[in-house]
């Protein structure tokens, strides 16, 4: 193994089932964030714009991952 410090996103989270939630807990990975499913996000994608630009509380939580995966 490589020994990189990875973990997982998930996007839309909240819709569909909870294969990928037991998916993570049976490996051993972390989910490092969840992104809910929101029409503002999917707007903002659609336009090409970052969302963390114009939802300054997710610039925080994705500045977070950061501290999860260096070491």
């Amino acid at each position: 193994m490589l020994k990189i410090p990875f973990g997982m996103v998930i996007n839309r989270a909240g819709i569909g089932d909870r294969k990928v939630y037991e998916y993570c807990e049976k490996e051993g990975i972390q989910i490092l964030l969840e992104i809910p499913h929101d029409t503002r996000i999917a707007r903002y994608y659609s336009e090409g714009v970052p969302f963390v630009k114009t939802m300054p509380e997710w610039k925080e939580q994705f500045a977070g991952i950061i501290d999860k995966v260096i070491l």
